[in-house]
């Protein structure tokens, strides 16, 4: 990480992190993940959605 540069930050208990969804209910947060900051921004505080949104489109070299 340094000044101008994007990153994703993901802070998690690897003793209890695990995937909920199923195909019955496909749409479920996983558990253990307890920060997650995306370009620098809390997305995700103590395991709670903050609400905010960083994420930043990004074009391959297929884009038109």
């Amino acid at each position: 990480m340094a000044p101008g540069y994007f990153a994703d930050i993901v802070v998690f208990d690897p003793q209890t992190i695990a995937d909920k969804a199923t195909f019955d209910p496909p749409h479920q947060y996983a558990v253990g993940v307890k920060h997650v900051f995306v370009n620098g921004i809390q997305v995700l505080a103590n395991g709670e959605p903050t609400g905010k949104a960083a994420g930043r489109f990004v074009k391959g070299p297929g884009a038109k």
